[in-house]
C-alpha cells in the first residue's frame, strides 16, 4: 500500500489558495453523492479554470491533462456526518492520480481492502464505485493523517473521514498519465517539477497575484 498514498514533499503557497478559495465560495459550487461536502472545482462554473489558473499553470507542468471534474477545493464545514466522504473509488482515464493540499483544517483518509465484486454503481453514476454492504466489514489497509501534501491513487477503496473542521483541501487530479509511470516515478516526477519551477506559485509577485484576481473577480460579478 506504500504505492497507494503517501505523503509527499512539495512547496506551495496555502495564503494564495486561501484567496482564490475566498473569491470562489461566493459563487457557484458543485456536491458530492452520499453526502454533504461541496466542492469548487473546474467545472462547476465557467470562469473558475482562469481564477484557478495560477494552481492550473504550475500542474500542468508536470502532466498537461487535467480533470475538470476532480480539480478544486473540497470544502466541509464540520467533523461529522454528512461531512466525511464515504468509501468509494474513482473511475477516470487509465492511470490517473491525485495530489491533495490541505488550506484549511484537517483529514484522515483510511484505504481499504478493495474486492471489485463486492462493489457497485449507484445513483445511475459510472466514475465511481461504493460497497454494496454500505461499508460494513470493510478491512482497513493504511490511514494517512491529511496535514501535509499527499498524493493518492483513488482507483483504491478509500473514505475521507473529517478530523478537525471547517476543512478545506485543494486536489488535482492527472488522467491520462503515460503508463511509462506508476506511483513512485510520477510522485518523483512531480516533485521535482513543482519544486523547480520557475514560474511556481510561490514565486508570484504580489501585484500579478493581486491583479489576476481582481480582474477575474470584476469578470465573475459582471457575469
Amino acid at each position: 500500500m506504500d504505492q497507494i498514498i503517501e505523503y509527499v514533499d512539495v512547496k506551495y503557497d496555502v495564503d494564495q489558495l486561501k484567496s482564490i478559495f475566498k473569491d470562489l465560495k461566493r459563487t457557484a459550487y458543485s456536491t458530492f453523492t452520499e453526502c454533504d461536502i461541496s466542492s469548487w472545482l473546474i467545472c462547476s462554473h465557467p470562469r473558475y479554470e482562469e481564477i484557478m489558473k495560477p494552481i492550473l499553470d504550475l500542474h500542468k507542468q508536470v502532466h498537461p491533462h487535467i480533470c475538470p471534474l476532480a480539480t478544486g477545493f473540497n470544502y466541509s464545514p464540520r467533523a461529522e456526518v454528512p461531512y466525511h466522504i464515504p468509501a468509494h473509488l474513482d473511475l477516470d482515464k487509465p492511470l490517473f492520480f491525485n495530489l491533495l493540499l490541505p488550506v484549511r483544517g484537517c483529514a484522515k483518509i483510511t484505504v481499504f481492502k478493495t474486492i471489485m465484486n463486492d462493489l457497485e454503481y449507484r445513483h445511475k453514476k459510472s466514475h465511481f464505485m461504493v460497497p454494496k454492504n454500505d461499508n460494513d466489514d470493510l478491512e482497513p489497509v493504511k490511514t494517512v493523517i491529511v496535514d501535509r501534501p499527499v498524493m493518492l491513487n483513488t482507483s483504491i477503496l478509500h473514505r475521507v473521514h473529517i478530523t478537525d473542521a471547517p476543512r478545506n483541501a485543494w486536489c488535482t487530479r492527472w488522467i491520462d498519465i503515460p503508463g511509462t509511470y506508476n506511483f513512485q516515478t510520477f510522485r518523483d516526477h512531480m516533485e521535482k517539477t513543482l519544486n523547480n519551477s520557475e514560474k511556481s506559485i510561490n514565486k508570484l509577485s504580489k501585484v500579478e497575484t493581486l491583479w489576476i484576481y481582481q480582474n477575474l473577480k470584476n469578470q465573475l460579478t459582471k457575469n
